[in-house]
């Protein structure tokens, strides 16, 4: 990537912005924070539309070529007089839209007839072609594609400054903008395709909306403790892809949601969790454009992260148990039950299931039990442990004392806003990309009778040397 700080002003460059985008790592730091690319105020436009689920990658490749053909030719798109060019990608309610923001010399009647004029001579295509409700025929209707863009452009367009989406500017009179996307814009001035939920006043993205959890369409397990004493874990393997589509059929019955959980919990006695690899997800007969879309970890898996993670030596995957280390490894199924008999019909109507789909196997099972005492959480060695329960943004939970603010969904939930704003880099398509998660299973060996009985030999100097520290 070319470093603008150092180009020759005068000269035509582009930069292709990297998927993911700059970070304030990377950025160079100013006396207030880090200080992201900027361009001059101009007169320009924006269209903002959403993307065609899964064509999202086609717009970072043809960013790159872009970049390619001015470094090549910089007189490339001269006819165009542009200043400057930029896109945003992100997300808004687990789909992806686009913001287009043009900056040039011309009106938008003249650029509408040369950006054409060049697509049309050299034979290339639009990546407006990938946005939803965009004409097919743009080729040869320019009408059509001037049907699209605002009928007034911006008096002056914002300069950019601090964060991409969320921008501040300054209007002619100088007026400080208040954030969002583009807020002092007329709503006239940003160029808009029909989407099914259009922003706010057509300007300003509405973020406390997308944190409404839709707990109806999330699993049980993320937002709500099942009241189990007892449960089974399952480890299965698709052989074919079509038994284990049947297989996924018939246990979604199952499955509950935190909805329906929160609602029935009192009357059920049993509850099931699914969970797939992304081995999983390819035996299951997902496309490979889906596949790549997931992250690298979760591609690459704990085997292949092994070092990273510290699994060496006596924790190598070559002493995994249960096939767990297996590129076989497809899904995980957890049920959960209030007793031991209740588990035990679980298992029974699972290894059924499991018999009518010819090609599921079943790798390995691990049986589950609770420790007493019953009337609380707590882990193995008897401690309450909120670290790894905290209290969910939207979930209806209140945090116990000492224990945190909420945190937001997109932490633990894909398609909501973390801590850090906005959900990006998400799977698609977009039901892969809402209400769902990552979860990791680790199995531990830990020695209970080990640590209890080196607490009963050293309480007492612990206690000590623990005094002696407070005071």
């Amino acid at each position: 990537m070319p470093d603008a700080s150092t180009q020759d002003w005068t000269k035509p460059a582009a930069m292709a912005i990297p998927k993911g985008g700059f970070n304030k790592d990377s950025a160079v730091q100013g006396r207030y924070g880090p200080i992201f690319p900027k361009t001059p105020a101009c007169y320009g436009f924006s269209i903002l539309a959403r993307i065609i689920p899964g064509r999202e990658e086609v717009f970072y490749e043809y960013a790159r070529n872009i970049e390619e053909a001015v470094a090549g030719q910089p007189d490339v798109l001269a006819v165009l007089k542009l200043h400057y060019l930029r896109w945003v990608l992100f997300p808004i309610k687990g789909e992806t839209y686009f913001m287009y923001q043009g900056i040039f010399d011309t009106d938008f009647d003249k650029y509408t007839e040369d950006a054409v004029g060049i697509f049309a001579s050299s034979g290339l295509n639009t990546v407006f072609e990938n946005l939803e409700g965009f004409p097919k025929d743009w080729k040869t209707n320019a009408p059509a594609f001037y049907s699209v863009r605002p009928r007034t452009s911006l008096p002056e367009f914002p300069r950019i400054r601090r964060i991409p989406v969320c921008e501040c500017g300054r209007d002619q009179e100088g007026a400080q903008a208040q954030g969002g996307v583009f807020p002092h814009a007329r709503p006239d001035a940003i160029g808009r395709f029909n989407v099914a939920e259009p922003l706010r006043d057509s300007t300003t993205y509405n973020m406390k909306e997308s944190a409404v959890l839709e707990v109806e369409d999330i699993q049980h397990i993320l937002l709500t403790r099942a009241p189990a004493l007892t449960g089974r874990y399952e480890f299965l393997s698709f052989r074919r892809a079509a038994s284990g589509r049947e297989w996924l059929a018939a246990i979604l019955e199952k499955v509950q949601s935190a909805a329906a959980m929160r609602a029935s919990v009192e009357k059920e006695n049993r509850w099931v969790t699914v969970a797939f690899t992304w081995n999983g997800l390819r035996a299951l007969g997902l496309d490979d454009a889906s596949l790549v879309t997931f992250p690298e970890e979760f591609k690459q898996g704990m085997v292949d992260r092994a070092e990273m993670l510290g699994d060496t030596g006596e924790n190598h995957p070559d002493r995994w148990v249960g096939g767990l280390a297996s590129q076989d490894l497809h899904a995980i199924v957890i049920l959960f039950a209030r007793d031991a008999a209740e588990r035990a019909r679980s298992q029974a109507e699972h290894e059924k299931l499991v018999a009518r789909c010819e090609g599921v196997e079943v790798l390995s099972s691990l049986d589950l039990e609770a420790t007493p005492p019953f009337d609380h959480a707590h882990d193995h060695f008897g401690y309450r442990d909120r670290l790894s329960q905290p209290v969910i943004e939207g979930s209806g939970d209140e945090p116990t004392p000492g224990s945190g603010a909420p945190l937001k969904p997109g932490e633990f939930i894909l398609g909501y806003p973390d801590e850090e704003g906005p959900a990006a880099n998400l799977p698609q398509p977009e039901v892969l990309a809402r209400n769902g998660s990552f979860m990791a299973y680790r199995r531990l060996q830990e020695h209970v009778a080990r640590f209890r009985d080196f607490l009963r030999a050293n309480g007492k100097t612990l206690r000590s040397r623990n005094f002696s520290r407070r005071n």
